[in-house]
């Protein structure tokens, strides 16, 4: 159920996404934005009857509270505590998957303290950008070698 419904909600989102979300079991590829628009818009709808909805929403919501100047500036303690909340619970529920990666969370209000909302210092405007430098195209390489288990 939660498979097809990423897909058709993804093809009902505005054009103003810059690409749709592919299905949950594509999630090792997806894009940032695509992370982004699950995180952010799919997610909280989606996944209110999954059990892990509760440790879902502390990350979305802090997310949330990070990427929006009028509620980082209320709310920037509160997503500290949040996402140190969604660390520190990650193992049980999605297993010892990623903790590495997970635990750089923690820092993520600390940086938004640093320099401002998500989107000042995110690599989002790059990521459909085939960047050149001295004739030659660069790619991340990077890819998730696990999924979540929704």
């Amino acid at each position: 159920m939660l498979q097809s419904a990423v897909v058709n909600y993804a093809a009902r989102m505005p054009h103003e996404f810059q690409r749709r979300c592919r299905a949950i079991q594509e999630c090792d590829s997806w894009k940032a934005t695509e992370a982004r628009q699950f995180l952010l818009y799919l997610g909280p709808v989606l996944l209110k009857d999954e059990k892990m909805y509760e440790h879902f929403k502390l990350l979305s919501t802090a997310i949330r509270c990070l990427c929006s100047e009028e509620l980082l500036a209320v709310y920037i303690d509160q997503a500290d505590s949040w996402l140190e909340k969604f660390v520190n619970q990650y193992v049980k529920y999605y297993g010892n998957k990623c903790v590495y990666s997970v635990h750089a969370h923690c820092h993520i209000a600390d940086d938004a303290r640093m320099f401002g909302v998500l989107d000042n210092f995110s690599g989002f405007p790059f990521e459909s950008e085939q960047l050149k430098e001295d004739g030659e195209q660069v790619t991340s390489g990077c890819s998730a070698n696990s999924s979540p288990n929704f």
